[in-house]
């Protein structure tokens, strides 16, 4: 099935070494580690998962499969547009809903459910961060079988801003390595794997104004579970990545072609380590 997360799930009563046994049977039968890293330009087509618009032709792991799908960079709103931000909001919400239709069933996972960032951080009633932990405890931490996180594309100023706000900096890296869960990035959602941000600058595809001013006022830190993402390489920005790696130091950078995957296994990261 699939649903929009805006609430609290409870937290499952399996132990964390039966959790290890289960996830390590399940990326087994991909190959995979304990936790994987996947990074991509346009989503999960290839040679990684093979999907197709007629689904996978096996399953990726022979157990159940829960996915928090995250397409907040998708929805960012466009300020030249004649729709009104109410509009623009519940069309992208539309659009999202039907992406994660199309991932089930190309994923072959069990449900899909779409955690709305904006919707978490905008709630007065409870507190961000500690919601958005438990809303994706309830889907990366299942009873059986295995859990995917998967940051959608479009524009990473975006994403990063409400990534911020609704507390996913600072929770999704220890989730992850407690619950050995996949998370998979595609462009945006790549680029917010790393250790910085400040790749998206690079081309200058993606429009700053989306984010208020103050946004720039902290560095474009993202989860950490890499060093730095370049989505979309190709040869004709090869000269760009040479002349600007420099500035991410001894941080290691992966760059990433159009139609290819990036696998990595996910490295232990402490609760001191979780960027936020």
């Amino acid at each position: 099935s699939v649903g929009v997360l805006l609430g609290c799930h409870p937290r499952s009563r399996i132990t964390p070494g039966a959790r290890r046994e289960k996830a390590v049977a399940c990326n087994a039968s991909s190959g995979w580690g304990d936790g994987s890293i996947i990074l991509s330009s346009s989503g999960l087509e290839g040679p990684v998962l093979r999907a197709s618009a007629g689904g996978l032709q096996e399953p990726i792991w022979n157990c159940p499969t829960r996915v928090a799908y995250i397409p907040t960079a998708a929805q960012a709103f466009d300020p030249g547009s004649d729709k009104s931000p109410g509009l623009q909001r519940r069309r992208a919400r539309a659009a999202a809903k039907r992406e994660a239709t199309r991932l089930k069933d190309a994923l072959s996972a069990e449900r899909v459910e779409v955690v709305d960032l904006p919707a978490i951080a905008d709630d007065e009633a409870a507190d961000g961060a500690s919601r958005l932990h438990a809303v994706l405890e309830g889907v990366l931490r299942p009873a059986d079988g295995r859990g995917i996180c998967y940051i959608e594309g479009g524009n990473t100023y975006w994403l990063v801003h409400e990534a911020r706000r609704s507390g996913l900096l600072s929770c999704l890296p220890t989730l992850l390595r407690d619950t050995f869960a996949t998370y998979v990035g595609v462009s945006a959602g790549a680029i917010l794997a790393g250790e910085t941000c400040e790749t998206v600058r690079w081309k200058g595809w993606d429009d700053p104004s989306v984010v208020p001013a103050e946004f720039f006022e902290s560095p474009m830190t993202g989860l950490g579970l890499v060093g730095a993402a370049f989505p979309h390489h190709g040869q004709e920005w090869e000269e760009t990545v040479q002349s600007r790696r420099g500035e991410l130091g001894d941080l290691e950078l992966h760059v990433i072609s159009n139609g290819a995957q990036v696998v990595l296994p996910l490295r232990a990261l402490g609760p001191s380590e979780a960027v936020g």
